[in-house]
């Protein structure tokens, strides 16, 4: 059994005001904390940029792994959830990059290689793998994945499986 997770992906709006007071993410979202969450279309997704962010994801994983047997942890498709730049801008001013796609897709391998070591770190036999979107340039352009890195560079996956969502209407 691999447990399936959304690690940026969080409730919608309405969602967030069900859950307790002492919601981390909700506390964040009220709060607007350093913009650890945004809102993107009626949804709440962390940003990547941040430590805490990265810790709070990886600390779920790592309770998964300790508390239940799984032989793997696999992460879905939901990386950066915009191209706008308004949805990470503080962080981005902050950070001394002057390349924001560049600076996003290693937020991404940050987080991606930051879940590998925490299921690594509890047990080696544990697989962790990853779904990306199907398209290998939408990836890149729109939600920062760079999976030719995580692929070809030890540290970050033990497999890659793409969602290849398309219609019976889709010319491909």
């Amino acid at each position: 059994v691999h447990a399936w997770i959304n690690p940026l992906r969080c409730q919608t709006e309405e969602q967030m005001k069900a859950l307790p007071d002492d919601f981390i993410v909700k506390q964040w979202s009220e709060n607007r904390t350093g913009s650890l969450v945004g809102i993107v279309n009626g949804r709440y997704y962390l940003n990547p940029a941040y430590s805490e962010v990265v810790d709070l994801i990886c600390q779920g994983v790592d309770e998964i792994v300790r508390n239940y047997d799984v032989d793997g942890i696999h992460i879905d498709d939901y990386f950066y959830p915009t191209t706008s730049p308004d949805f990470d801008r503080s962080a981005f001013e902050t950070s001394g990059h002057t390349d924001l796609s560049q600076w996003r897709l290693e937020n991404c391998s940050r987080l991606v290689h930051s879940i590998y070591e925490s299921v690594k770190r509890v047990d080696s036999n544990i697989l962790f793998g990853i779904s990306p979107q199907g398209n290998i340039d939408a990836n890149y352009s729109s939600q920062y994945a760079d999976v030719k890195l995580w692929c070809g560079t030890v540290g970050y996956c033990d497999y890659i499986i793409p969602q290849i969502y398309f219609g019976f209407e889709n010319e491909n």
